[in-house]
């Protein structure tokens, strides 16, 4: 397990989201990243290619983490996805590398540079993934110098490597590709720092 060494009951930074501020929009006509009752609700309201994603303040920027989230996906179907970002740009908030899940069980991992998407590692399911609306799935990425290693539960999904960004933010997302509105809820935010 390449998270071997860090102790997962005790986490350097979480958030569980019980205030308001710690996570900063985009709020507008095509998505809408809030505070909810103990979770941030983020919704896709058109179904297209960009991503709106919601950033965490800026004190836990860092390059070598292993990042947690629960997201639970409303109603949705097909290639509808969620995903967690790490080392995001905290000036633009424009670049950064992503993991997706999608409402079938898939899953895959993508860069953001300067509103230019590459995939770094196309749709692949996974047993370890629960797919479906209202499920809730725990998404982690773990990031040691170039090498990016995906979790679904617990369950090592992929190992990639890309040296693009070496530090940064986080970020939380829906992504609608067949219904829009489509609405996670994020909850249990944490991370681990780890050594180079």
């Amino acid at each position: 397990d390449p998270r071997f060494g860090l102790n997962l009951a005790a986490p350097d930074y979480q958030d569980s989201f019980a205030s308001d501020m710690t996570w900063v929009g985009p709020n507008f006509e095509g998505a809408a990243n809030l505070w909810e009752d103990g979770h941030l609700r983020a919704t896709d309201y058109l179904a297209d290619t960009f991503i709106w994603w919601s950033t965490t303040i800026p004190d836990i920027e860092a390059g070598n983490v292993y990042v947690e989230v629960t997201a639970q996906p409303q109603s949705c179907s097909g290639k509808d996805s969620y995903g967690l970002a790490i080392r995001v740009d905290p000036a633009e908030r424009n670049s950064g590398y992503i993991l997706e899940f999608a409402c079938d069980g898939s899953f895959r991992v993508r860069k953001l540079f300067a509103g230019s998407i590459r995939t770094l590692l196309d749709w692949r399911s996974s047993e370890s993934i629960r797919p479906g609306g209202k499920e809730t799935n725990t998404m982690g990425l773990l990031a040691r110098g170039p090498r990016l290693i995906a979790f679904a539960n617990g369950e090592m999904l992929a190992e990639i490597e890309d040296s693009s960004f070496a530090a940064g933010n986080y970020g939380l997302f829906a992504n609608a590709a067949d219904t829009p509105g489509f609405t996670v809820l994020f909850d249990d935010f944490r991370l681990w720092y780890l050594s180079p």
